[in-house]
């Protein structure tokens, strides 16, 4: 955020805790930057007010993923855009990652109502597109068969 800022973008900030907020606007006001900030959950954020948000090392981390991008896609202007990567483990070797299935987000995604554009690395580029509720439906069942199958037959 802080080189985006640094770039001219304006950039706000959110997180689930109040420590690394306090990070964050310390790092902010140490470089002489200004920034909104939020704590999660209940912060009022304005529905449609985004063009971007980048949720990186955030998804693995909470108990349901897909919700999270429901609600990230209210907080997404029409066209607007998310960049998101998802960390798995297959062990309870980290137990700050609770999701375990790698395809979850891939199942869905784009039955909530997303296409997607691109990737970055391991970070996938999603735009928020508006299409008809029973297309959403669809898809989200031809996603969940797909990789339903891909697991079966490659195992990943």
């Amino acid at each position: 955020g802080i080189y985006l800022i640094r770039s001219g973008v304006q950039c706000e900030f959110a997180d689930v805790s109040k420590t690394n907020l306090g990070f964050i606007e310390r790092r902010l006001k140490n470089r002489g930057l200004e920034s909104q900030t939020y704590l999660l959950p209940g912060a009022k954020i304005e529905a449609n007010a985004y063009d971007f948000v980048l949720a990186m090392d955030v998804l693995e981390h909470v108990p349901d993923p897909v919700e999270k991008l429901k609600e990230i896609r209210n907080f997404l202007k029409p066209g607007g855009v998310v960049l998101f990567n998802v960390i798995t483990s297959d062990s309870d070797d980290d137990p700050l990652h609770i999701m375990q299935d790698p395809t979850l987000i891939r199942k869905q995604v784009r039955g909530l109502g997303y296409a997607k554009i691109g990737s970055i690395g391991e970070f996938k580029i999603y735009q928020r597109v508006e299409r008809p509720q029973i297309l959403n439906h669809v898809l989200r069942a031809l996603d969940s068969a797909f990789w339903s199958f891909r697991i079966a037959v490659k195992g990943h």
